[in-house]
């Protein structure tokens, strides 16, 4: 479980409650069924009719990614892994690299690896794992795109519902 995302819902709750009881409001009105049916079903209603299936299927492992800790390599670790491989590919050869590749856990080092041993040029490498990083850019701007948009929409879904309720409580004095 990712820490800074839990404390950051944390906070923000606190941040709400906190601010009502300054203003003087119950807190217990933030607890009001209808208007919070009409900003989620709204927000998902939106968010479904903006992006195609295909996407709105990946929502659920998006928010396993959001609350998940990523496991990210150390930079130094990295640093000391290049320089054993690059050692041992001076004295024993690209072909010593392969008994290496299991040892890599990381996917994308293990593709580049892979293409070496496999005696691809250099270039070749380069473009393959460029248009690797562009893939990936592209689905993290998809799904980011999503979450993007979902809170926009729920801002307006937010305004919309609180003109209705400013009308619905100025007809019944009217």
């Amino acid at each position: 479980m990712d820490k800074t995302s839990v404390i950051g819902v944390i906070i923000g709750f606190i941040a709400v409650g906190v601010g009502m009881v300054l203003k003087g409001v119950n807190p217990s009105v933030i607890i009001n069924p209808a208007a919070i049916l009409i900003i989620l079903a709204g927000t998902v209603a939106s968010v479904t009719i903006a992006f195609p299936l295909s996407e709105i299927k990946k929502v659920p492992k998006l928010f396993k990614i959001i609350f998940t800790e990523q496991k990210l390599l150390d930079g130094k670790a990295i640093i000391t892994l290049f320089s054993d491989l690059a050692q041992l590919a001076r004295k024993e050869g690209l072909l010593a690299l392969e008994g290496k590749l299991l040892e890599v856990e990381d996917p994308f080092l293990k593709n580049g690896l892979s293409l070496a041993v496999d005696g691809q040029s250099a270039e070749y490498i380069r473009d393959v794992l460029s248009e690797e990083i562009d893939a990936m850019e592209d689905r993290h701007q998809a799904g980011a795109a999503i979450f993007s948009q979902a809170g926009n929409l729920c801002t307006n879904t937010r305004g919309i519902r609180s003109c209705a309720w400013t009308n619905c409580s100025l007809s019944t004095y009217g």
